[in-house]
């Protein structure tokens, strides 16, 4: 149960109407699904679908083709998004996945998109526990890189200026990374 697993008891709609001995049970449930007034599927489809995202990760990693794989890796996407918490990881492990697969492609709108969803991902969970974090400074630099190469340098700029106050904290002024942001910040004036 949640109580033994995360030390909460949830009260919302689904976690009451779901079966706790269901072996996915606590895979199911998030700790915001009762205050985001949205409506999830039934438990059963949302199996059903998981497992449907199961098969299509297995084909798109056996995939040689990038313009099939990314078909099938955004396949897996659009189901999760429908069925999963926007807090998920499986769902933004995905995203990570899709993103990779735009980069490889050339596709610098919708990489920027999704990477704008990661940071923002990022900073909802990490802004009470390590805002700081350098794995979210790392994408706050792709995002910037992305947003100057799809023209929007003061976007770039804003992002950039997040990133290097982070890590200003994690590695220092003298670092090499900071340095990269500071002379790439320079090169969008």
């Amino acid at each position: 149960t949640l109580l033994s697993v995360y030390g909460f008891d949830c009260h919302c709609d689904r976690c009451l109407s779901e079966d706790p001995k269901r072996s996915n049970y606590t895979a199911m449930v998030t700790l915001d699904r009762s205050k985001s007034g949205r409506q999830y599927p039934s438990c059963k489809e949302v199996d059903i679908r998981v497992s449907s995202v199961v098969d299509l990760q297995r084909k798109a990693q056996m995939e040689e083709d990038i313009k099939s794989e990314r078909a099938l890796v955004n396949s897996m996407l659009k189901i999760q998004e429908e069925v999963l918490d926007s807090n998920n990881l499986e769902l933004h492990k995905t995203r990570c996945w899709a993103l990779s697969l735009a980069l490889l492609d050339g596709d610098l709108p919708l990489a920027k998109n999704l990477c704008s969803t990661i940071v923002k991902t990022q900073e909802r969970l990490l802004e009470h526990v390590f805002p700081t974090h350098p794995i979210l400074q790392s994408q706050r630099f792709t995002l910037a890189e992305l947003e100057a190469a799809c023209g929007n340098c003061q976007n770039a700029k804003r992002v950039l200026t997040k990133c290097m106050n982070g890590l200003l904290v994690t590695h220092g002024k003298d670092s090499q990374l900071y340095r990269k942001a500071e002379l790439y910040l320079s090169s969008l004036q």
